[in-house]
């Protein structure tokens, strides 16, 4: 009985002998392992190249335009009536409308307006008319510009006026113009005071008006004197447009 109660004390006095000793000494941990290397991924295959797109065709190229025309030579026709009328013409509109109807009942005149050279107390025959050449219907030259026309004071026209729309030339007659050598309206002086035949409605012998002459090359082509407004006469007519000449 003592012995077994000596065997338990001396076997808890050995036990609490090893757990001091454990508490002494720290012992030293041993190293981790080294972790192994992740496996490197595998590269991704290259891609396709496109293939290359085909080249567009070259558009064709565009035709040159044609070269326009020369235009030909043009001026304002001229002629004088073959037909005669008194002053009483409907004022200048009815003497207009004598021209015009001249000119369309002739064979080779272009069609068109015409224009009588004549003035009233309010309007100037130079303002009536284009500037430009001006030549007879049979082509002669008159004047080269409207103030070589109104300037024959000074410098003769290049040819009388003196062919008819017919092409008839040689014609030496006064007739009316109502017009001074530069272009402006007769303004008649005391005690007469009729203008022009009454702004071209009258017929009366007692009214008058500016005549010049087909026979002459200066001045006098249209203002050479004055003329009654009862007597016929014919009418100088400038196309209202400019034709084609050679």
């Amino acid at each position: 009985m003592k012995l077994s109660k000596l065997f338990v004390i001396a076997l808890l006095a050995g036990t609490l002998a090893v757990i001091g000793c454990g508490e002494d000494e720290t012992g030293t941990g041993g190293t981790g392992g080294t972790g192994g290397t992740g496996g490197t991924g595998g590269t991704g295959g290259t891609g396709g190249t496109g293939g290359t797109g085909g080249t567009g065709g070259t558009g064709g190229t565009g035709g040159v335009g044609g070269t326009g025309g020369t235009a030909g030579a043009q001026a304002v026709l001229v002629f004088v009536t073959s037909g005669t009328t008194d002053a009483a013409l409907g004022g200048l509109t009815g003497a207009d409308d004598f021209c015009t109807n001249a000119a369309m009942a002739a064979a080779d005149l272009p069609a068109g307006n015409w224009t009588a050279w004549l003035s009233d107390s309010t309007t100037d025959a130079k303002d009536r008319i284009i500037d430009a050449q001006y030549r007879l219907v049979n082509g002669t030259v008159i004047a080269d510009s409207k103030a070589d026309l109104l300037n024959a004071r000074n410098v003769d026209l290049k040819t009388e006026i003196n062919v008819d729309e017919n092409g008839t030339g040689g014609i030496a007659e006064t007739l009316r113009t109502g017009t001074h050598d530069d272009g402006t309206r007769w303004v008649p002086e005391p005690p007469v005071v009729d203008t022009n035949c009454q702004d071209w409605t009258s017929d009366l012998g007692s009214d008058g008006t500016r005549r010049g002459t087909t026979a002459s090359k200066d001045q006098n082509w249209t203002s050479e004197g004055g003329q009654g407004c009862g007597a016929l006469s014919r009418i100088y007519c400038f196309s209202a447009f400019q034709a084609p000449v050679e």
